[in-house]
């Protein structure tokens, strides 16, 4: 099969292989089946292609890669410094702030319940986390903050398996997410 270009960048001439030459067969094709190929207002590129990305062919705005960060930029699992965003679907109170570090080396979980620090024990094995019984200091909050404080401690208990995916770490139980963190 012959595909030649169209409009202005025709005198580039036939498509070579590559990421490129495979976007524009996918765009093409519904031509091959009686239809016409999606185009921009100047004929030249088909609707949206100034958004894809030329070596993944992926719409950078509103496709994948919307909401990714390079690979060499994204958090590891361990190391990072986990933030709260979602305890059982919530956002934490105001005022609130819980975080998570798994230490890799010594297999300890530390961080912040949102008034009290905590420290405990992990277990990581594949796509399954656990963690032990925690130990923490035990200031006194806002009734709301200790409410939370002490849901977030309970869910942890709960956790058996992660989703990692990007910045966003969910903590899974039996039923789903029981915390969605962002890496900081």
């Amino acid at each position: 099969m012959h595909v030649t270009r169209r409009g202005p960048s025709a005198a580039a001439g036939p498509l070579r292989s590559g990421p490129t030459a495979i976007l524009w067969l996918g765009l093409l094709l519904p031509a091959c089946a009686g239809g016409e190929p999606p185009r921009g207002d100047d004929d030249s590129a088909p609707a949206g292609a100034a958004g894809l990305d030329a070596t993944t062919g992926l719409d950078a705005t509103t496709g994948p890669a919307a909401d990714s960060v390079p690979l060499e930029l994204l958090p590891p699992l361990e190391g990072t410094e986990w933030v709260v965003e979602e305890l059982y679907g919530a956002p934490p109170p105001q005022g609130a702030r819980a975080t998570l570090t798994l230490d890799g080396e010594a297999r300890m979980v530390t961080g912040s319940g949102g008034c009290n620090r905590y420290t405990g024990a992990y277990e990581l094995a594949g796509g399954r986390l656990t963690f032990g019984t925690m130990a923490g200091t035990r200031m006194a909050c806002p009734a709301e903050v200790m409410a939370f404080e002490d849901a977030f401690m309970e869910a942890l208990a709960r956790v058996g398996a992660y989703h990692l995916i990007g910045t966003s770490l969910d903590l899974l139980g039996d039923a789903g997410s029981v915390v969605r963190l962002r890496g900081r």
